[in-house]
């Protein structure tokens, strides 16, 4: 008997993928779609609440009766001195922005002026952010310019690996005093750690090893096979930030070059401590004396060269992050960028 009604084909409830197509378009279009000006507003906004902290802070600490009497005692070195330390300062942060161009050259199309703006950004929310919460504006920015977020986390903690590992050499052999042996044993270590650090990582990586630490040297792989440049790009930047901060600590405490170098090694390694003052204040200073005064120097006169170098630093940090974020370009982000 026939149907009162045809059966139509039932074409209309298979589900085609051409017929997804738009729609799986448009969801790709939403996920991947690039960042416009309201995508930064939340990041400003932290950024911006988080300087206001850090100054309200700093004001109260430095119009504290414990800090008073170091404060009264802040000045400026020379103005050669002065000068070749900005020039030094400069050139520092010059290098570091060429080693981060070297770690992305095939990974990232990130220009020297780009990744420039990055390095003085990233310098200046360490200065400002309290607690070195600043040190998580790199990875935020390579994960805008494309790069996977594991990844720039993953690089931040590359870049403070090759830091402690140079400022450590640096560290052995200008250190005054240490016997030749010490000297070259702690060389050999530091130099045998590279080439054992990268078998682990490929280990790791060849057997799968999923446990503590395999996964975090498997997360450092593409950093041990990258650019040998950006070692010698470290060096330069240690050498030329250490030249020109023991320049100035000589001329502020009014001691011999050589006698400066230890000071300033501390305050830079005061650095990697966990615990951070406001900016640094409290720990770097402590840092820059407490070396000093193991060889007989009074505390008072050392305390307030270190503080007096500090403020420099960061008034140098303040002014050429100011001008990154005026004159130079943002990076062109790429349709695929992350939001």
């Amino acid at each position: 008997m026939p149907a009162a009604f045809p059966v139509r084909p039932r074409r209309d409830r298979v589900a085609r993928p051409e017929d997804d197509a738009p729609l799986a378009a448009d969801a790709a279009g939403s996920r991947q779609r690039p960042p416009g000006p309201a995508d930064g507003n939340p990041l400003i906004l932290r950024l911006s609440v988080s300087l206001l902290i850090s100054a309200a802070l700093l004001f109260w600490l430095l119009g504290s009766r414990q800090a008073a009497a170091s404060w009264a005692a802040v000045r400026l070195p020379a103005p050669g001195v002065l000068g070749l330390l900005v020039l030094l300062q400069c050139l520092s942060y010059a290098c570091r922005a060429a080693r981060l161009s070297t770690q992305f050259a095939t990974r990232l199309a990130l220009g020297w002026r780009s990744t420039l703006r990055m390095t003085l950004l990233h310098n200046l929310g360490i200065n400002v952010i309290p607690f070195r919460a600043g040190e998580l504006l790199l990875p935020a920015m390579l994960h805008r310019a494309g790069l996977q977020l594991s990844e720039a986390l993953a690089t931040l903690l590359w870049l403070r690996v090759q830091d402690v590992v140079v400022l450590a050499g640096l560290g052995v052999v200008l250190w005054p005093g240490l016997p030749l042996a010490l000297r070259g044993a702690a060389l050999l270590g530091l130099a045998a750690a590279w080439p054992l650090t990268r078998h682990l990582a490929r280990t790791a990586e060849a057997n799968q090893c999923s446990g503590f630490p395999f996964r975090h040297l498997q997360r450092l792989r593409p950093m041990f096979d990258g650019s040998r440049a950006s070692w010698l790009w470290t060096v330069a930047n240690w050498l030329s930030k250490l030249s020109g901060l023991s320049l100035a600590l000589a001329a502020l405490a009014g001691l011999p070059v050589a006698t400066a170098v230890p000071g300033v090694l501390g305050g830079e390694l005061s650095a990697i401590l966990p615990v951070q003052g406001i900016a640094g204040f409290g720990t770097y200073e402590a840092g820059v004396a407490l070396p000093l005064a193991g060889f007989g120097l009074p505390w008072q006169p050392l305390l307030a060269a270190a503080l007096s170098l500090h403020l420099i630093t960061i008034a140098i940090a303040l002014v050429a992050g100011a001008l990154a974020w005026i004159a130079l370009p943002a990076p062109n982000l790429p349709p695929s960028a992350p939001a």
